[in-house]
Formats: C-alpha cells, sequence, structure tokens
C-alpha cells in the first residue's frame, strides 16, 4: 500500500503567557525575575485549535518519522506517514522520563517512567489554504501544532500514550520547566476528543442555518461539559447572527445557570442589536442597581475574596454582569439610561464597601457612560 508523506515545518520552542483549565500551578516562592509561566499541553484548547487530531505511532527509532494508526479528527487516513522533525529531539530516553514530583517507588503498572514512541496522540493545525506561505497543491499537506499559539510547538502538543495511560509535557511548578507528566488515560482522552466534536459539528451547523436555537443548545453543551473555548465560541456566533439571535441572547441572560457567560452575552447582544439593545442594557444597569442596593447593608468589606464560597461566584458574576453592561452602554449614547447609570455611580462611591476590591472601575464605567451622553450614537 502506498503512503502519503505530510512535512511540518520545525517549530521554534517559546515562553508564553497562558492559563489552562486542564491543569494547575503549584506556586513557589522565588524571586520575580526567575519566574515565568511555561508552555503546557492543554486539552481542550488543543481539541478547539486542532484541524485533525489522529493517534499515530513513531516505532521503536525516534526519528520524528510517525505513521497514523487511527484518526480522531479530520481526515488523516490510517498508515499516512508523518515527519515531524522536532520530535526528533526526544531520542534520547531521559527527554522522555515521567517526571515524578513526590518520587514515588510503588508506581503501580501501567504508570511508565520513560514513554516510548508506540502510541503518541498529534495535534495538528493545517495550514490556511488562503495563506501565502501554503506549498502549492503539488506539495504534500503542511501542518503546525495546535498549542497555544503555536508557543512550544510540538513538545506540548502531543500526548504520549503508554499501556493506556496518557503523559504530556505541563509545567507543574513555577518557576520550573515544562516537564512529562500523567494526564489520565488514552481512553479519557479519546472520549474528550469526540464528544468535543460532535457539540462543535453542531455549532457548525448552527453558524451555516444562522439557526440560533441551534447555536445555544451548543453553548449549553460546552458549558455543561466545560468546554470553554467552544462556549466562548458559541456565544459569539450568536452575535455574527444579527437581530435574528436578539430574541434567543435574551433569554440566555435571564438563565442563572449561565451567569457567568452573561459579559460576553451582553458583548454579542450588542454585536446582534446595535443601538436597538440600549434599552435591554439599561434595563440590565437597572436590576443591578437593585441588586447592590439590597445586598449592600449585608456585604462585608474585602467580599471579593472573602464572601462565603457559597455566595462569592453569586456576587462576583452579578458584578461582572452590570460592569459589562455599562461598558456597552458607552458608545450607544442612551440619554434615558442618564438617572439609573448616574444611581449606580452614587452607590458605588456612597460606600467603600462596594469598591473594596480595589479599584474603582464601576465609578469610572458609569462615569464614561456620563461624559458620553452629548452627541449622537457611534457604532458599539
Amino acid at each position: 500500500m502506498m503512503t502519503n508523506t505530510i512535512r511540518i515545518r520545525r517549530a521554534t520552542l517559546r515562553p508564553m503567557l497562558q492559563f489552562g483549565a486542564g491543569f494547575f500551578l503549584l506556586v513557589a516562592i522565588a524571586s520575580p525575575t526567575s519566574a515565568g509561566i511555561r508552555p503546557s499541553f492543554q486539552l481542550d484548547h488543543s481539541v478547539w485549535k486542532a484541524t485533525h487530531i489522529v493517534l499515530a505511532t513513531e516505532g521503536d527509532l525516534i526519528d520524528g518519522r510517525l505513521r497514523v494508526i487511527e484518526s480522531w479528527k479530520g481526515n488523516l487516513e490510517p498508515d499516512t506517514e508523518i515527519i515531524l522533525p522536532e520530535l526528533a529531539d526526544f531520542a534520547d530516553a531521559k527527554s522522555r522520563r515521567v517526571h515524578d514530583w513526590w518520587q514515588r517507588r510503588d508506581l503501580p503498572e501501567p504508570y511508565a517512567r520513560v514513554v516510548s514512541g508506540s502510541r503518541m496522540v498529534l495535534f495538528l493545525v493545517e495550514f490556511d489554504p488562503t495563506d501565502k506561505t501554503r506549498p502549492s497543491d503539488s506539495k504534500p499537506r503542511a501542518w503546525l501544532p495546535a498549542s497555544y499559539h503555536g508557543h512550544g510547538g510540538f513538545k506540548v502538543s502531543v500526548a504520549w500514550l503508554e499501556r493506556g495511560e496518557a503523559y504530556a509535557f505541563v509545567q507543574v511548578l513555577n518557576p520550573g520547566p515544562s516537564v512529562l507528566t500523567h494526564r489520565g488515560t488514552g481512553v479519557e482522552m479519546k472520549a474528550r476528543v469526540v464528544e468535543f466534536g460532535v457539540i462543535q459539528a453542531h455549532l457548525g451547523e448552527a453558524v451555516d442555518r444562522r439557526a440560533p436555537v441551534l447555536a445555544a443548545q451548543s453553548l449549553r453543551a460546552f458549558h455543561r461539559q466545560e468546554f470553554y473555548c467552544g462556549a466562548k465560541a458559541s456565544i459569539k456566533s450568536l452575535g455574527r447572527m444579527g437581530g435574528v439571535a436578539l430574541p434567543m441572547l435574551r433569554r440566555l441572560l435571564d438563565d442563572r445557570t449561565l451567569s457567568h457567560w452573561h459579559p460576553d452575552i451582553i458583548s454579542s447582544l450588542v454585536a446582534a442589536g446595535g443601538a436597538d439593545v440600549a434599552p435591554d442594557l439599561t434595563a440590565i444597569v437597572k436590576e443591578g442597581l437593585a441588586f447592590w442596593q439590597e445586598r449592600l447593608p449585608t456585604l462585608k468589606k474585602g467580599w471579593w475574596n472573602s464572601a462565603p464560597d457559597n455566595e462569592r461566584g453569586g456576587l462576583r458574576n452579578k458584578y461582572k454582569r452590570l460592569l459589562a453592561a455599562l461598558r456597552a452602554l458607552r458608545p450607544l449614547r442612551y440619554k434615558p439610561c442618564r438617572a439609573v447609570v448616574s444611581a449606580v455611580r452614587d452607590l458605588w462611591q456612597s460606600d467603600d464597601t462596594l469598591s473594596d476590591i480595589g479599584d474603582s472601575q464601576m465609578a469610572r464605567a458609569c462615569n464614561a457612560v456620563l461624559d458620553g451622553l452629548s452627541g449622537e450614537p457611534t457604532a458599539p
């Protein structure tokens, strides 16, 4: 059977700024000059960004030449050869040693001490066909890693599978390097990829059909599974649908289970409706004013960080929702909002408990709206 050969440009390893949902950083005490966030494998981001995800084998020789075993996303056929020169850097077994932070000697099977190249999950991004740097159609397809903005290259766009367990490079300590560490099982990883793909395909259909109901279904599915890249993309897609999406966006703003996403939904509401949604935003500000007026007597200083666990998230979401509505109102120059915005500003300046989170951004947002109430509305 003839095989197809795919070549990839060698990526440069560079430090990156990232905040991953799939891992946590243990923060050590160190001088500011030595600290820094390093590239780490992020499954959900890589799944979202990747155009193709494959299970491949490098065989016994670690030389950057791999062969596809099965495709998890995209259209790469089994037995397709992929040449990734960057992965040849792992020829030395020391570079493939699994990091055991606790130095455990009792790790049972199937946990590996060193990974091989027998099973590897590759997260690939195909070049944009409109990219002028893309080779001609007569040349092999070109690929890049699905890491965050390409930082870290394939070192953090690959997961090694050994006896069913998954390993990838993650920065466990800051300061510190990215190290190869355990990331669950291969079955869990594949299930996550497949599940994400189903919802992503549903969102693609929603965009193609300009169907707000389908986009909202995708949003809720992404949200329940904590696929944050997908949830944000679903909300943005609603904003691009224009007026047809306004009823759905309004319903989403009434959904308390999505309160974390209300600032993004507000942005999409403005993108979809422009100046016509100024009354909606004013109503949100009025609702926020009533909430904080009622809550202020029982609010304690430092509430942003010290409120009880069962209240802190709700208070922060209420704050962000109100702030987002004010910021969205500013360019619309909607004069009927003057009274309620003034009332919010006065409330925030009346008691330092409200502004005890370390800044006065709420009052500044109110003043920005009020200062802009002269002249004609501008584009949001």
